[in-house]
This record gives C-alpha cells, sequence and structure tokens, in this order.
C-alpha cells in the first residue's frame, strides 16, 4: 500500500484503509475510487489516501504495519489540530503513548527503510510530517543505541517540534517560505520560539523535548534559527536532519523536492550544517528506484 495525493488519483485504485473525515468513516478500506468520490474527496480537502500497492498487498507484514502507523498518525493529528497546549495532560499522554508504540515498533524492525516510491507520494500536511520526523529522529537513535528515556523525550519533541506554527496567522506549510518577503520569512523563523514558550509556564517538559522544539532549525555553522546556535545537543543534531529531510519530500514551507534530491543535499551539507555521523546513519534507512544510488541497510 502506498500514500498518494488525491489530485494524483485517475480513478480504479483500491483504498487500502478507510478514508475519515470529520471524525467519521465516508469510504471503506476496499472501495474501489470513482471519479466521482474523487471529486467528493477534493472538494473536502482531503489530501491523500492510502491505496493498495500491487508489489505489497499480499505482504501481511506490510499491511499490519502501514495499518498500525495510520492508527497512531490519527491520534497525532487529532492532538494537534485541536491547538494542544501543555495544561492538557490527557491529551500530552496520547502523545507519549504514541512514541512509546513507535518505539517498540521500530525496535523489532530489522529491515526498516524509505522506500523513495512511498518517498515521492508525501503531501503538505504539517501533523504528517511532525509524526514522520518522529519515527526517522527514533529509529536513528535506536541505530545509535541510545538510552530508552533519551529517546522517549527525544519522540515527544519531535512530535511537538512545530506546534509553534499553530500560533501563526499565514498559511506557511504552502508557502515557499525562503522566496517571500523579508518580514514574512522572519516570522516564520518565529515559530520554534513560539512552540516553546507555549510550554515554559509548567516547566514539566523535559529539556531534551524542549531542545528539540526550540532548536530543530539550528544548523552546525551558525547559520540556522532562531538563535545562530553552533553547538547543538545531541538530539537536535538528529531532529535537524530528519527535519530537514522531511520537510523537503514533503514541500513543507518550501517547493517539494525528490528524494534524490533532499538526498543529496543531506551529502553535500553533512559536516557543514548537518553532523556527518547522523547523515550517514540516516541514509542507511533510505532506498532510491536508481540501483546505482541506492543506500540501504
Amino acid at each position: 500500500m502506498i500514500k498518494k495525493s488525491v489530485n494524483d488519483l485517475k480513478g480504479g485504485e483500491v483504498l487500502a484503509s478507510d478514508v475519515v473525515w470529520d471524525h467519521k468513516v465516508i469510504l471503506p478500506g476496499g472501495c474501489v475510487l470513482k471519479n466521482e468520490y474523487i471529486d467528493i474527496l477534493r472538494e473536502l480537502g482531503v489530501t491523500s489516501v492510502s491505496i493498495m500497492d500491487e508489489s505489497v498487498e499480499n505482504d501481511k507484514e506490510e499491511i499490519d504495519r502501514y495499518n498500525q502507523w495510520e492508527h497512531m498518525l490519527k491520534d497525532v493529528s487529532e492532538v494537534l489540530g485541536r491547538h494542544m497546549y501543555i495544561h492538557d495532560q490527557n491529551r500530552l499522554q496520547i502523545l507519549r503513548n504514541v512514541v512509546d508504540e513507535i518505539i517498540e515498533t521500530y525496535e523489532h524492525v530489522t529491515d526498516f527503510t524509505l522506500k523513495e516510491k512511498y518517498l515521492e507520494a508525501r503531501t503538505r500536511d504539517l501533523y504528517e510530517h511532525s509524526f514522520s520526523v518522529c519515527c526517522l529522529s527514533i529509529s536513528v537513535a535506536l541505530k545509535m543505541n541510545l538510552e530508552k528515556q533519551f529517546i522517549k523525550e527525544l519522540g515527544l519533541g519531535c512530535l511537538l517540534h512545530d506546534i509553534g506554527i499553530r500560533c501563526m496567522e499565514n498559511d506557511y506549510i504552502s508557502m515557499d517560505v525562503e522566496n517571500m518577503e523579508e518580514h514574512v520569512i522572519k516570522e516564520y523563523h518565529k515559530h520554534p520560539v513560539y512552540g516553546c514558550s507555549m510550554f515554559l509556564q509548567d516547566k514539566s517538559l523535559p529539556e531534551v523535548t524542549t531542545n528539540v522544539i526550540l532548536h530543530h532549525h539550528e544548523r552546525l555553522d551558525g547559520s540556522g534559527y532562531p538563535m545562530q546556535l553552533k553547538d547543538l545537543s545531541l538530539e537536535s543534531r538528529i531532529v535537524v536532519v530528519c527535519d530537514v529531510f522531511d520537510e523537503m519530500i514533503s514541500g513543507i514551507a518550501c517547493n517539494k523536492k525528490s528524494a534524490t534530491e533532499a538526498v543529496k543535499y543531506l551529502e553535500e551539507n553533512k559536516g557543514k550544517l548537518f553532523d556527518e555521523r547522523i547523515v550517514d546513519l540516516f541514509l542507511e534507512f533510505v532506498e532510491l528506484d536508481d540501483k546505482a544510488q541506492k543506500l540501504c541497510i
């Protein structure tokens, strides 16, 4: 199965899972998509759906893993989509539970890869982006054999890292921010501060988590924001790699790039903008279709 943009649907595809809108199932898994169904999805603002991919549709393990991923993403979207603040500990616990589930899943996955056909299907969904960055960062941290508590705190920070964007008036997600007017760019560069400030009063988030929220756009050469730091914490070094890759392939606040372009960008800037060791570990997960460029575990 594969995530596919609604705008790319041609009709005749088979849904791999239910399509949920306003907390209701509007199209069930197994449904054959007709053109009129696709028109309705577009009218409702549904940006992507899961469809059966013939190459894996008989792989039960792959299907089970994908369904689990969809379930966790739904929980994340419902929490973050309701302006979740630290004062609601129940919602925060839902995110912690998702992190625990991600860790448990990837601890036992020895063949985890990011296949190019799935990467190219990513859309500008902020919550899917936060969830994806969480999965990628946890996978890297597990590969580095870091302590479990550290990974939990890292994962929670990933789910919350872009929550500051919810405080902003402009729809930055659909923009190519770096090509906007200077005052627009400066405002966007404040979102890590806005996100971190939501949690300052209660002081119940661990330092690792708040570091991720505040520093996920910093760079090793000091060219990042909002603080132009050069000496980045380990958690920040992990997340900046996963975040920039997922932003590029999703088109989050930038022009959407191909997986090959995103890989090239990381390769060219490791040791400069990004931690070289972490880039190398991350790229071991990426499997490009071009066999000459294939990077896999």
